[in-house]
């Protein structure tokens, strides 16, 4: 899917062309043409995405994801990176506290919504689920409220539920 913007509007009476049919037919060997030599090009080099299209494309999409924030706010996507899910599912639930999100997905749609993502994948170290593919960057370490490591958690942690409880670093 692309978004391609259209920014003018066309009202009848004052931006309309009445004549424009006219012109249009006059035209029409021209129009013709330019369409034969726009064919030609896109048969040789195919179709390119204009930049803009690309981007408006791109906001549509960040403005459309419940996580995108969460993910810039909180995360690290890396290969490597690995995060228990349930640990995981506590610091996105900070954030959205922190944040007032008031619809806050249930764990397990959330879990499912996060490795639908493409390089995030099911994983498990020891008895614990993890998310591998993604982690939490400092931010999202901090928020919990205590220094914690991306691997098993045998307590559930405390959520900080003020700024002023994060731990100064």
């Amino acid at each position: 899917m692309c978004v391609v913007e259209f920014n003018k509007r066309v009202y009848r009476g004052k931006d309309m062309d009445e004549g424009l049919p006219g012109k249009l037919r006059r035209e029409m060997s021209g129009i013709l043409n330019w369409c034969l030599r726009g064919f030609d090009d896109w048969y040789e080099n195919g179709l390119c995405t204009p930049q803009k299209v690309i981007a408006a494309t791109r906001l549509q999409q960040q403005e459309a994801d419940p996580y995108h924030e969460f993910i810039e706010d909180y995360c690290v996507i890396d290969p490597d990176a690995e995060v228990e899910s349930g640990l995981f599912y506590d610091v996105y639930c900070a954030w959205c506290d922190h944040n007032n999100k008031k619809f806050r997905k249930d764990r397990n749609n959330f879990t499912s919504d996060i490795r639908a993502r493409d390089g995030i994948t099911k994983g498990s170290s020891g008895k614990a689920r993890t998310n591998k593919g993604i982690g939490l960057n400092a931010v999202g370490k901090a928020i919990l409220g205590r220094p914690i490591t991306e691997t098993i958690m045998p307590t559930k942690p405390k959520l900080a539920t003020k700024v002023e409880e994060l731990p100064k670093q």
